[in-house]
């Protein structure tokens, strides 16, 4: 990996790198502006491959770069394949530039799963690559793959192929099990994910308003980060405990009965004696 200045008119964007569902217009001229005015950007993400440069992050700053008419732009440029281009930029923009919408995050992950090699890679996996949650991969993932795909070379041609499904499991008796058919097409499902993504940017949000007043807002955010894992750890300790909890109740509640048996029995006996 390395810093170079890469002449505009050898980057390639017409390869399916690009995982945003559009480019915002709007984010272009404010970027362009600030170019014309002097402003410097981070460096675009490039994979080399040994004949194209492959954009894989960068997008608004690389229409922003033409706009302005520029013929060069500083790019980290990193030796990879078109599919390493693909990988890192399902994952681009997680925590710079412009936030991901919920379609976007959405398209990322159907990338991989539309994928006839990715789509057989763990729901986790998908996730930690696209940086969304692994609930919100296996609810697009639950019914949602699609049988072909269609994807564009090196070349820029596009290619349908067939997904190569993964086994069958839940099998048996050597008989598959039979599904219960679906009556809401999925649409739950989307509305699940979409609630949960909303959740998850509304909390970005408030952070970023928490840490807006800061005298040293990197110092803040890293407070914060820090404060949301001990969280986490606090739950999960929490639930530890409410399942302990139960369990100790539940056998409280066996004891007892065992009790109110014995005393019955205790009763009956001494009847019998007397």
């Amino acid at each position: 990996m390395s810093i170079q200045i890469v002449t505009i008119a050898k980057i390639r964007i017409d390869c399916g790198t690009q995982t945003r569902v559009k480019i915002d217009q709007e984010t272009v001229n404010e970027y362009s502006e600030k170019m014309l005015d002097g402003d410097e950007f981070p460096p675009i993400k490039l994979f080399h491959d040994g004949v194209d440069y492959y954009l894989a992050d960068g997008f608004h700053r690389y229409h922003a770069a033409k706009k302005c008419k520029h013929k060069t732009m500083p790019a980290e440029v990193t030796a990879g394949t078109l599919s390493d281009a693909i990988l890192y930029a399902v994952g681009a923009n997680h925590k710079h530039g412009k936030p991901r919408t919920l379609e976007d995050k959405t398209n990322a992950a159907m990338i991989l799963l539309g994928n006839f090699e990715w789509s057989t890679w763990s729901t986790a996996e998908i996730a930690r690559q696209c940086n969304v949650s692994e609930n919100f991969v296996s609810k697009l993932r639950k019914g949602k793959e699609p049988d072909t795909f269609k994807y564009k070379n090196s070349d820029g041609e596009t290619v349908e192929r067939k997904r190569n499904k993964p086994k069958e499991e839940n099998k048996k008796d050597g008989k598959k099990q039979e599904q219960k058919p679906k009556t809401d097409d999925g649409k739950l499902d989307q509305a699940n994910a979409a609630i949960e993504i909303l959740v998850q940017e509304n909390q970005q949000l408030i952070d970023k308003l928490a840490t807006k007043d800061s005298s040293d807002p990197k110092v803040a955010d890293g407070h914060i980060a820090d404060l949301r894992q001990q969280i986490k750890e606090l739950e999960n300790e929490n639930k530890s405990l409410i399942i302990s909890r139960n369990q100790f109740q539940n056998e409280n509640d066996e004891l007892k009965k065992q009790i109110k048996w014995l005393e019955k029995k205790i009763k009956k006996l001494e009847t019998e004696i007397i």
